[in-house]
C-alpha cells in the first residue's frame, strides 16, 4: 500500500495554481514580495514530499513544514519560521479540525475550504469565528 500512495493523483484543485500565482506575485512599493507562503501539511515526510513535487506548486512556496499533527505548538513553529506573529498569519485549508481550529486558536486567520470527501478522524464540530471566513473553492479566494 505504501508505494501505491506515491501514485495518486497529485493535480491540484481548480483555482489553487491561480490563487498561489498571484499571491507570489504580489510586491510592495519596493519591489519587495509582499507574502511569504508556506505549505503546512500533516503526514509522513517523503509521501507529502513527492505529492507536492508531482503536483508542479512547490516553486510557489518559501516554507514546507510537514508535520505528524497539526497543535498549536505546532502552528507557533510555522510562525517562527515565517517571521511573523500569529495575528499576521492566514491559514487556508479544507479540514476545520487540523486546519482552522488551531490557527484560530493562537491568533491566527483562516479561511475554510471545504472539499467533499473528509477523513472521518479529520471530522469535528465546526462554529463561527471572527477571524474565519468560508469560501466554496479557491477560486473564491481572488473573486474569481
Amino acid at each position: 500500500m505504501g508505494k501505491s500512495l506515491l501514485h495518486i493523483d497529485a493535480t491540484p484543485l481548480e483555482g489553487v495554481e491561480q490563487t498561489l500565482r498571484y499571491l507570489h506575485g504580489q510586491t510592495d512599493e519596493h519591489g519587495a514580495r509582499r507574502y511569504r507562503l508556506a505549505v503546512f501539511t500533516k503526514g509522513e515526510l517523503l509521501d507529502q514530499e513527492n505529492k507536492l513535487r508531482r503536483s508542479g506548486l512547490a516553486p510557489f512556496f518559501d516554507v514546507v513544514s510537514i508535520v505528524s499533527d497539526k497543535t498549536e505548538e505546532a502552528y507557533h513553529n510555522l510562525c517562527t519560521e515565517l517571521q511573523v506573529s500569529p495575528a499576521e498569519l492566514l491559514m487556508v485549508g479544507n479540514s476545520f479540525r487540523s486546519d482552522i481550529a488551531p490557527a484560530l486558536q493562537i491568533g491566527a486567520y483562516a479561511v475554510h475550504v471545504p472539499f467533499h470527501t473528509i477523513w472521518a478522524h479529520e471530522k469535528t464540530e465546526e462554529y463561527e469565528h471572527e477571524r474565519l471566513w468560508r469560501v466554496e473553492s479557491m477560486k473564491e479566494m481572488l473573486g474569481s
